[in-house]
């Protein structure tokens, strides 16, 4: 379970736009999710959805003109945004540089936040999108956003990788109230995180239980040599008798990217995807409790990270939300999987 994309580690192109600057720069569009959900198949077009976007950006105040992330059987997401690059949510953090980024998962921060920047309630994260994977249109699209019966792909706002445009799934049923992602068009600026100014963190994977927490220790710090990051990295995994959290002190951790992690260990802000390698991956990670600061079990932790003879819970790459540490998914403890190295 690992897919990457590559990025770069040279000098920031971007406009320096990083997580909770405040108001958005002038020269960039803004993304949002809207506030507001409504089943797709009664918005009666793109048109419509489009008018849609430009009343929630105009409640909030939003500059900027703006169209709905969606395509139609007779115009593609790829051609609906003509020349336009560089997308940073309401509170300024910066989204993705350009629509083939996006799509290749180089995503900085998930559009969590409404145009109001708030943000969107868990417990509905379904965004209509009728994309699939190249920016054009799924075949799934509520018959042009006009029939309840039908079927539409779909995105979840909190996906750090392609999952944020479409599920790869058969779709959702077009009677199911979902968000929209609204997306500026004016401008073409190239935006990415500040390079990172405190501790970081990056993305192991290939580690199998065996050896305690010392043999992951030495696979984090391992990578890190190999790829020429400096600095002392360790694992984030709880044991029987310690929280992944006390392992270090609660500092913000950023990816090697800029883009920051976590602040606490408890909110996530961004999937840690990125790998000392410079690829971003989608992978289940070892981390053996429910949460940064819960202690594990035998089972979970592998029998403190020394046994592969059960299975185990696992964490996942793909959502800036608890599933980093806990997604309700198991893997046998003799599988190679992904490490959250965190620098000391």
């Amino acid at each position: 379970m690992i897919g990457c994309g590559r990025v770069g580690f040279g000098s920031a192109t971007g406009d320096g736009a990083s997580m909770g600057d405040g108001a958005p720069p002038a020269n960039v569009n803004i993304m949002f999710t809207t506030s507001t959900v409504q089943a797709p198949g009664t918005l009666g077009s793109t048109a419509a959805a489009d008018t849609l976007c430009r009343e929630r950006a105009a409640a909030a105040g939003l500059p900027g003109t703006f169209i709905a992330f969606v395509s139609d059987s007779t115009s593609d997401l790829r051609a609906r945004l003509g020349t336009a690059r560089g997308w940073v949510r309401p509170d300024g953090a910066p989204v993705a540089d350009t629509l083939d980024s996006l799509l290749a998962t180089i995503i900085f921060y998930p559009p969590t936040l409404d145009e109001f920047t708030l943000p969107i309630p868990l417990q509905t994260t379904s965004v209509a999108t009728a994309t699939e994977m190249g920016g054009q249109f799924s075949g799934l699209g509520c018959t042009d956003w006009t029939s309840t019966t039908a079927s539409t792909t779909y995105g979840i706002a909190y996906a750090g990788d392609l999952q944020l445009v479409t599920t790869g799934s058969t779709g959702r049923t077009c009677d199911t109230p979902m968000h929209l992602y609204c997306v500026g068009t004016d401008h073409n600026t190239p935006v990415a995180p500040a390079p990172p100014t405190g501790k970081r963190a990056f993305l192991y994977f290939g580690f199998t239980p065996g050896g305690g927490l010392a043999a992951a220790d030495a696979a984090c710090a391992a990578d890190a040599t190999m790829y020429g990051i400096p600095g002392s990295f360790r694992a984030l995994l709880a044991t029987t008798t310690a929280t992944a959290a006390s392992r270090f002190a609660i500092a913000p951790r950023y990816r090697l990217d800029g883009a920051r992690f976590t602040a606490d260990f408890d909110v996530i802000d961004t999937p840690l995807r990125l790998q000392a390698n410079g690829m971003y991956a989608s992978a289940a990670v070892w981390f053996g409790a429910p949460t940064a600061f819960s202690v594990g079990t035998s089972q979970s932790t592998c029998m403190d990270w020394t046994a592969n003879g059960n299975n185990a819970p696992v964490g996942t790459t793909e959502f800036a939300t608890s599933e980093t540490f806990d997604s309700s998914l198991q893997f046998s403890c003799s599988q190679a999987l992904g490490l959250y190295c965190i620098e000391d």
